[in-house]
């Protein structure tokens, strides 16, 4: 398994994401081996000699987006000959409106990074088994590599550990204050400055809830900042706790004082109509209902756990929102979660139609 950039540390739910992976091969008697990766031209030619991956039968490459190292990578592997499973779980598109809040210098770089692709993927076909997509940009990725029928869409492994660990207890009616958490290094298309907007409208005219708010998670200086500068002139300073990252076995005893869980509501920044993140799934295994704006290739149908707000950037309406959570059959929602999550999202269900193809 080949990954980019990865931090244990930094991203603990991707980490344990990856075990609960090379556990569903291990299971299928295949002997998985793993080498870390970091974005760097040192590490990129290491890949040449690497007695790792030249026993391998399959190559796992692991990155976050279409980027031109990512070709170099590929490149390197090339004289293997061995079969690669491409995973993108930050698309073509996202990179490109990524780059709208940088500069124009990475735009000039995203267009060459289009050139090579083009020119660099095409020499895999036959290697190629299939891209593993969890967001809607999969026609424009096909283009690009050529590979209609390779593509792919998988909802997002939820770890294990990360909900099984948890017991979950909410009694809501007899709460005064209602606890919001958000699981994310944050980023402008998590979009909790809608969030923010709309608590703040909300409390200006209802004094009678209490809330809270919990940020678990890394956040650039920048976006703390514009947060903070929101949440002041709202009036929310009382109501937010960023916490900074944690690890999962804290985050396991913060859980159990939830309410709601905080999904993207920005991902139409990144032109996403469709997604599949981590946290919503985790959610889920924990029987905390949760608030999105995108639609989760996970949830087939309306569910009554998710509170889907609009995918855009107006304020989220906050009356509409308590309103739905407190009209919630509590008990039955979570044994609704806690089936949905053993029937639809365990890890033999989403990889299973990878294996078939393998």
């Amino acid at each position: 398994m080949v990954h980019d950039i990865f931090v244990p540390s930094s991203y603990p739910g991707i980490h344990q994401k990856y075990q609960e992976i090379s556990g569903f091969f291990r299971k299928k008697g295949c002997l998985v081996l793993s080498v870390p990766f970091k974005g760097n031209l040192k590490s990129i030619f290491s890949l040449r000699n690497n007695q790792d991956l030249k026993s391998a039968d399959y190559i796992w490459l692991r990155s976050p987006g279409v980027r031109l190292w990512l070709f170099l990578i590929i490149f390197r592997l090339f004289h293997y000959k061995k079969k690669i499973v491409i995973e993108l779980p930050d698309p073509l598109r996202t990179y490109f409106v990524r780059n709208t809040y940088l500069d124009n210098y990475l735009n000039i770089v995203s267009k060459i990074e289009l050139f090579f692709s083009i020119f660099i993927i095409s020499i895999l076909n036959k290697n190629l088994i299939t891209i593993i997509e969890y967001s809607n940009e999969s026609k424009i990725i096909h283009f690009l590599f050529g590979l209609n029928r390779y593509g792919i869409l998988l909802g997002n492994i939820v770890p294990r550990e990360a909900v099984m660990s948890v017991k979950y207890n909410n009694v809501p009616i007899e709460k005064k204050c209602i606890n919001f958490i958000s699981l994310a290094n944050l980023e402008k298309w998590h979009g909790l400055d809608r969030f923010i907007e709309g608590l703040g409208i909300y409390l200006s005219k209802n004094k009678l809830i209490q809330i809270q708010v919990f940020i678990v998670g890394s956040i650039r200086k920048s976006i703390l900042e514009d947060l903070n500068i929101l949440i002041n002139k709202n009036k929310l300073t009382n109501n937010f706790n960023f916490l900074g990252v944690m690890q999962p076995h804290e985050i396991s005893i913060l859980m159990e004082n939830m309410d709601i869980g905080i999904g993207s509501l920005g991902l139409h920044r990144l032109c996403h109509k469709i997604a599949s993140p981590i946290k919503t799934g985790v959610f889920t295994g924990l029987g905390l209902p949760f608030i999105i704006s995108y639609n989760d290739i996970r949830f087939k149908k309306k569910l009554p756990f998710i509170f889907n707000c609009p995918n855009n950037d107006e304020p989220v309406d906050f009356h509409k929102l308590i309103e739905w959570y407190l009209g919630l059959d509590f008990k039955a929602n979570q044994m609704l979660m806690h089936d949905y999550f053993r029937k639809n999202l365990s890890t033999d269900s989403l990889l299973d139609p990878l294996w078939n193809r393998m």
